[in-house]
């Protein structure tokens, strides 16, 4: 399959070639006493000139395209992303590159991953396999992105095996996609944040009140919402 590149150069070059064909044209029918060679020769190099001007400008449009179709891949991911750990740990419902970051490194053993936490994990792993496979050109040509994506993927394996992967492989996994597409994005220089600034509750109920609204707790339990304090 042709490029978006080599397709618009295949244009131009035929636009070129019916502008000379008119000028030669339009200047035979003029009766013009130039010299043919000395015509096409000054005609030719201005051509070139507005040839490789437009193949420019093409080129850094093409690069522009493909940067801005990397990084909607990117957030689309990260978003899913930060649905998950919000499910799993709490904190506030609006996206933060720095929560997310934030969420994820106070993440242990101790705390419980209830089964639609781990689907949703299962679900972001599945994603990025398929975004590698389908999208393989455009996420390999950003060596950080392609390095997040293969940490991501394994999460499609959580439960290949019992007991199914451990907390701590999780959080390493997403901690090192986070840290490679910071590189990327560069949306999390702004503040350090450590896990400390924010108020979490990682409970088995709460994830599944987080994620379908619901308690399957026997006990009672007082749903308050989650704020930093």
């Amino acid at each position: 399959m042709k490029t978006f590149f080599v397709q618009r150069a295949q244009l131009i070059a035929i636009y070129f070639v019916l502008v000379i064909a008119v000028a030669v044209a339009m200047r035979i029918y003029s009766g013009a006493t130039e010299p043919l060679d000395a015509f096409l020769g000054d005609f030719v190099g201005e051509l070139i000139g507005m040839a490789i001007t437009i193949a420019v400008i093409d080129r850094l449009f093409v690069l522009q395209q493909r940067r801005e179709n990397l990084e909607s891949i990117i957030w689309d991911v990260l978003h899913d992303l930060d649905y998950a750990m919000w499910v799993w740990q709490g904190g506030e419902r609006v996206f933060d590159f720095n929560e997310l970051k934030a969420v994820t490194r106070q993440v242990d053993e101790s705390h419980p991953l209830n089964t639609c936490t781990a689907d949703l994990l299962m679900a972001l792993g599945n994603k990025s396999a398929n975004h590698l496979l389908k999208d393989k050109l455009l996420i390999s040509s950003s060596r950080e992105t392609y390095l997040a994506f293969l940490e991501l993927k394994r999460l499609a394996r959580l439960r290949d095996q019992y007991p199914m992967m451990s907390n701590v492989t999780i959080r390493d996994a997403i901690v090192e996609a986070l840290r490679q597409l910071d590189t990327v994005l560069k949306c999390g220089k702004s503040q350090v944040v450590h896990p400390s600034d924010y108020t979490f509750n990682c409970s088995s109920d709460m994830q599944l009140w987080r994620c379908e609204g619901k308690m399957v707790s026997s006990r009672s339990t007082k749903i308050t919402a989650i704020s930093n304090e």
